[in-house]
């Protein structure tokens, strides 16, 4: 696992072993640092995260953006990987 991975997973479990995330009345599209707000990541991580392929995004211009049904199968198939506990 590099560095990144392992940054976010730290990250994720937080997120993952806490409330479950409500997207409900927020934007279908997300910047890069209102991602990064919600998963607790640096902008530059969330975009090393997209330009490697582990989130699903878009570039509009130079920018990524990503949808939020996008992001929640993510975050969804991170729940299942991440360890009992």
């Amino acid at each position: 696992m590099d560095i990144t991975l392992c940054y976010f997973w730290s990250s994720y479990c937080s997120i993952a072993m806490g409330a479950p995330m409500n997207f409900e009345g927020k934007q279908s599209i997300l910047k890069t640092r209102d991602l990064a707000i919600l998963l607790d990541l640096s902008p530059d991580v969330v975009n090393d995260m997209a330009r490697r392929g582990h989130l699903k995004g878009f570039k509009s211009g130079n920018q990524w953006r990503f949808r939020r049904r996008d992001v929640e199968r993510y975050i969804e198939r991170m729940k299942k990987l991440a360890p009992p506990g």
